[in-house]
């Protein structure tokens, strides 16, 4: 959801379920797709709204979209109706006996859980 009319890399890459990197490489015209207009504030790219919405719906109709491999904690957390705070606690342990145990791997400051565990781990809380 932009903000005061404004997307960052961060949104847009999560709007798309890119990383955030990809984003700014399209930004600084390193790869071959459509370019994105963006301003640097503050240390900070922003997209204006209308441009960020543009490329998203651009990026779609290109087809490049495609289902899942990972989900993050917080679609695992959606998807069984707790907390995102219970699904961190699962994967790290720190739930102790009560929270059931989730595998993830870290990829910089994100958690990411692989399609098939992540599935394991929703059946047991839904069905």
């Amino acid at each position: 959801m932009p903000y005061l009319g404004f997307w960052t890399p961060h949104e847009i890459a999560d709007e798309l379920d890119l990383t955030a990197n990809f984003v700014l490489r399209i930004i600084n015209n390193e790869l071959p797709y459509q370019q994105i207009q963006a301003a640097k504030v503050s240390g900070r790219w922003l997209v204006e709204a209308s441009e960020a919405e543009r490329f998203i719906a651009a990026y779609r109709a290109s087809g490049k979209t495609k289902e899942k491999d990972f989900y993050s904690p917080a679609d695992i957390a959606k998807a069984i109706g707790k907390s995102r705070k219970y699904v961190l606690d699962a994967l790290t342990g720190y739930g102790g006996r009560k929270t059931p145990r989730l595998a993830g791997t870290k990829r910089g400051d994100r958690w990411v859980i692989e399609k098939g565990e992540a599935e394991r781990f929703i059946g047991e809380h839904v069905g």
